[in-house]
């Protein structure tokens, strides 16, 4: 029975389903979609994941700072549902 995996491997990550292995050089495509499968069935705010570094991969500076974050979430979710509710009209 073959395994199936998804982990890192120095500047490597290695990607094996159904008896295929495929190991490609980390991207910060692939270190936001090991995130996102890390809390499967649980949403994760786009700014957490801009915020996600993972050394050579990403040297990008962070987009908010954590308190700047904190303080605007609510008014997201606000506009969020407004945005919602208008389109379902």
């Amino acid at each position: 029975m073959a395994m199936n995996g998804f982990y890192r491997e120095g500047e490597y990550w290695t990607l094996a389903f159904n008896g295929e292995v495929a190991r490609l050089r980390a991207s910060r495509g692939l270190l936001l979609l090991s995130r996102l499968m890390e809390c499967p069935n649980r949403e994760l705010h786009v700014l957490d994941l801009a915020d996600l570094r993972g050394g050579d991969a990403d040297r990008s500076e962070a987009v908010l700072d954590r308190t700047a974050r904190h303080d605007s979430r609510p008014r997201w979710r606000r506009s969020s549902r407004r945005g919602s509710s208008s389109s379902r009209a």
